[in-house]
């Protein structure tokens, strides 16, 4: 007999295999773009939900964890972004799996339906390391292509490797600054990492990029609330998320952290 903590790893080993399944497709051609993304919006906002769950269970049956350090990078007033990379792997390396559990997504149905694990929608099963070769190869071959290297940095984030994820988002970012998806996700690992002060220029990279990509909004609201103290400047990124993602999987939690954020601008309103 299966126990609740084996239906959740099920599930999330289905999910996270969706995820890498899909890059493969739509890297074959076989899915197109709108389809692409809206999968992915699925799948990763599911795979956050379990993830989630897992983490609360584990909780309960394990003493407290010790706090995360914190880097002790500098705070440059210049707008410089991201300090030694060296320093930044560092940093990253603490980053536990409430990265991959707090991963944004809109949450829509997905429209190929259920399939086994392991499976890709045209019914082939993959290794996790003929995945991997397969999306290092594309890098290997297009080291300039941001695609190759932002469908690499989602497989390595799924998979925890939080610092090499890290290197392939800010990478695709630079290649083409125009993915908000890239900086989003370099910003949030960051934050994750301790470093809201760096996050920041990533995350504002990302609404630069794309004002209506949803995620960009959350991770700065968070950063600004929980990260810089600042509620008054979590306020419009988090309303602005939800005007984006009214009934979205996140939509609810953002809405808490939303009446978090007013209801410390009235105890403490600005001067």
């Amino acid at each position: 007999m299966s126990t609740p903590g084996d239906d959740v790893t099920t599930e999330q080993d289905f999910l996270l295999r969706s995820l890498d399944d899909l890059d493969t497709e739509h890297a074959a051609g076989n899915i197109d773009d709108t389809t692409y993304r809206r999968l992915h919006s699925d799948y990763t906002a599911r795979a956050a939900a379990v993830l989630r769950a897992a983490d609360a269970e584990s909780s309960a049956s394990r003493s407290p964890r010790l706090p995360r350090s914190k880097s002790g990078a500098s705070k440059s007033g210049s707008g410089t972004p991201l300090g030694p990379t060296s320093a930044r792997r560092r940093a990253l390396t603490v980053v536990g799996i409430v990265v991959v559990a707090a991963v944004v997504g809109i949450g829509m149905a997905s429209a190929l339906g259920p399939r086994l694990a392991g499976q890709t929608s045209s019914g082939n099963t993959v290794s996790e390391e003929d995945r991997e070769d397969t999306l290092r190869d594309a890098v290997t071959e297009a080291p300039d292509d941001p695609q190759a290297r932002l469908a690499l940095a989602r497989f390595l984030m799924a998979r925890q490797r939080f610092p090499d994820a890290f290197e392939e988002f800010s990478t695709a970012a630079s290649l083409d600054p125009t993915l908000a998806e890239a900086h989003a996700y370099s910003g949030w690992l960051l934050y994750q990492a301790g470093e809201p002060s760096l996050a920041r220029p990533s995350l504002e990279a990302a609404i630069a990029a794309d004002e209506t990509y949803p995620d960009a909004h959350f991770f700065l609201g968070v950063v600004a609330l929980r990260g810089e103290g600042d509620p008054a400047r979590a306020v419009p990124e988090l309303q602005r998320y939800i005007t984006l993602v009214p009934t979205g999987v996140q939509s609810d939690q953002v809405r808490t952290l939303l009446a978090e954020a007013v209801a410390a601008i009235e105890v403490n309103p600005s001067p």
